[in-house]
């Protein structure tokens, strides 16, 4: 069964929103050609591999790419 960019996208969302990150931040996923791209925000390092990984582990999905930051993550210009 093959399944569109659409119907992938939002069982993504869906399963990032209620069941890897609820309340971990705010990604969002977009689909072209089963080409996954997140963006946003989460807590930690764990949470952004994490949703990474089972994105790419789901069926339909060609490739993954991912702009989620860490929200604990100090930027650059306040490093010590």
């Amino acid at each position: 069964m093959n399944v569109t960019d659409d119907e992938l996208r939002e069982g993504l969302q869906t399963f990032i929103d209620n069941a890897v990150a609820p309340s971990a931040g705010d990604i969002s996923v977009t689909v072209d050609g089963g080409v996954v791209t997140l963006q946003g925000r989460v807590a930690t390092a764990t949470q952004r591999h994490a949703i990474r990984d089972l994105v790419a582990a789901s069926p339909g999905v060609h490739h993954v790419l991912y702009a989620i930051e860490i929200a604990s993550a100090a930027p650059a210009h306040q490093l010590a």
